[in-house]
């Protein structure tokens, strides 16, 4: 049997169990078009939904279409705002108070770039603070000119302008003490709990002649704060809201994330997987990264407290394509993990007014794990469109572990619920 085939078998027996157990329940349902509470669409731009994000209380749900229209909902789908943003949303989370915060240069995780050969500057430390050193930015240089990357709205829609100067004035400080470049990549908001924001820095990836890869620079997580100052680097797997962070242990410092790098590019640590059309023909066939077999070891962090460490298993996942953005934690330290099964299927929707037809590819999962590193369960299986989607921007959780996603059908969007109640223990 090829190994594609048993990683699947697997997977799909994973998957019934989940089937049978799901109790998904509708939150509101969103009609195309241009009324009050419809969702405009452009097909070859993120579906038109490029912002979907739930409240920590999981009472509001916040929405953005294809106009740059804003929408937010109640638990019993009413609308209680709507506004047009005054600046770019493509990265976006919100804060306890409803405030939206949003990154422009968040840019989508695709192939690997090559980057140009690294400065004789020192590398820096694997984590510092500006709260140790002063900044060499003022907020006056953000003032005079200096292009602004962050922006944070008001739960009218208005411009926070504070907390807006704060957190350029604290990225503008850990570019410069760090000797970053604007290049390196923010394609992820980890958490934003008001007054702190959790941005992941990928920093390029290179590819010498010979095709030997290679980090230019750490990644991991970045913490601005309002008052101007930062932390950092943090390599994590996943975070809360609240800004609980999941660390890993053995991803900490450059030359762990190399190794990391490498080992995730061998043919031997890929799973081959396949696309099939909605009449069985093969659309793309390939091999990409999956999980490694060992466990992660990893510890839970709440501020400056270690309250945990322990591993995150994986041997119940084989076969799934785990993904390395979007992972969540509800306010119980339960890991939530996006993937991929290793088979896939296209499905089509024609929608009114659309000339083009909406791709969905139905293999998208969230995979959790329990507080202590166990898998527990796929708590969904969910169809993602395909035009240039952020697979983490179309679901979410609450602080208690409901997931919410959106489902697309040829008539609406709705705004599902599966109770975490529901998900089993």
């Amino acid at each position: 049997m090829k190994k594609w085939a048993f990683a699947y078998m697997v997977a799909t027996i994973l998957i019934a169990s989940w089937a049978q157990s799901s109790n998904s329940v509708r939150i509101a349902r969103l009609s195309y078009g241009t009324c009050e509470t419809c969702l405009q669409l452009s097909l070859h731009e993120n579906a038109g939904i490029g912002l979907f994000t739930v409240s920590a209380d999981g009472r509001r749900f916040y929405l953005k279409d294809a106009m740059g229209i804003v929408c937010v909902f109640n638990r019993q789908g009413q609308l209680i705002a709507r506004f047009e943003s005054p600046v770019p949303l493509d990265c976006v989370a919100v804060g306890p108070e409803g405030s939206i915060v949003s990154v422009g240069v968040c840019q989508p995780i695709g192939k690997f770039a090559v980057d140009k050969e690294p400065s004789d500057n020192k590398e820096p430390s694997t984590v510092r603070s500006s709260e140790t050193e002063p900044s060499t930015v003022s907020s006056s240089e953000i003032e005079d000119g200096t292009q602004q990357y962050i922006w944070v709205l008001k739960p009218d829609g208005k411009i926070d302008d504070e907390r807006t100067k704060g957190f350029n004035t604290a990225l503008e400080s850990f570019l410069v003490k760090q000797q970053r470049e604007y290049g390196d990549c923010f394609p992820e908001i980890a958490f934003f709990t008001g007054d702190r924001l959790g941005l992941m820095v990928m920093a390029p990836v290179r590819v010498s002649n010979t095709g030997e890869v290679s980090l230019s620079r750490e990644s991991g997580l970045l913490i601005l704060r309002q008052d101007d100052s930062w932390e950092g680097l943090y390599s994590i797997l996943g975070a809360s809201k609240h800004g609980a962070l999941l660390e890993c242990t053995k991803e900490f410092g450059l030359d762990a994330q190399q190794e990391w790098v490498r080992r995730t590019l061998d043919p031997n640590n890929q799973v081959e997987y396949r696309i099939l059309e909605e009449d069985g023909t093969e659309y793309v066939r390939g091999k990409a990264p999956a999980h490694l077999k060992e466990p992660v070891k990893v510890r839970l962090r709440t501020g400056q407290t270690v309250s945990q460490e322990f591993a995150i298993q994986f041997q119940s996942m084989d076969g799934v394509l785990l993904l390395d953005a979007g992972a969540r934690l509800d306010a119980q330290g339960r890991l939530y993990l996006p993937g991929w099964i290793p088979e896939r299927h296209l499905r089509t929707l024609q929608i009114p007014g659309q000339e083009a037809s909406l791709g969905l590819d139905d293999g998208y999962l969230i995979v959790r794990f329990t507080a202590n590193g166990q898998f527990d369960r796929i708590v969904a299986r969910l169809k993602m469109p395909i035009y240039g989607c952020r697979p983490w921007q179309l679901w979410d959780i609450d602080d208690v572990g409901n997931l919410y996603y959106l489902e697309f059908t040829n008539e609406c969007i709705e705004i599902m619920m599966i109770p975490s109640e529901s998900q089993g223990s």
